[in-house]
């Protein structure tokens, strides 16, 4: 028997998915993968006026603009409301998480290396479509803290970079 993917039915386990989903994050999450994840079970709208409650409790926090984790008070709360979800939901929705960090990792790539010159670091930041290569970018940082800051941020803001250098380097003539 298949256990079909359920909508969510009231604000409590609405609530209590968001929670869900983002307690499997290390690090915030872009509002792109939240809703890539949580789309097909919930309203858009129902979604964001729920997010926005979790915002004003305390439970979730917006570290940076369209970012979101869960915050020590949310995973403190996560075990009482987690039983509203069915156990199709779980497992369904921790399937979902998984894919959407694959397709990531697959798409957005970073790394360093120490060059053994003056304590400096080759950092590596790649965007892949699935398709072909977007961007591929070797920068040589200073030191190991900002090689680990540049990963971070390329993580976190690949779509915007690429943006902003295809719309820089295309307006030169």
């Amino acid at each position: 028997m298949e256990l079909r993917r359920g909508k969510i039915r009231d604000e409590l386990e609405l609530k209590a998915f968001i929670l869900f989903v983002l307690k499997h994050f290390t690090e915030p999450v872009s509002e792109y993968m939240l809703t890539d994840v949580t789309m097909d079970r919930v309203d858009w709208f129902y979604f964001a006026a729920a997010l926005g409650e979790l915002i004003e409790s305390g439970l979730v926090g917006e570290p940076e603009s369209k970012f979101y984790e869960i915050t020590e008070l949310g995973l403190r709360t996560l075990p009482e409301v987690e039983k509203e979800l069915t156990a199709s939901t779980r497992l369904h929705t921790s399937e979902d998480i998984l894919r959407a960090k694959r397709r990531e990792s697959r798409i957005i790539r970073t790394a360093s290396a120490k060059t053994g010159e003056n304590n400096e670091y080759k950092t590596t930041l790649v965007m892949d479509s699935g398709e072909g290569m977007m961007l591929w970018l070797e920068i040589l940082m200073p030191d190991a803290r900002r090689a680990e800051n540049a990963e971070k941020t390329f993580r976190r803001a690949a779509d915007e970079i690429y943006s902003r250098l295809v719309e820089d380097l295309g307006d030169g003539e």
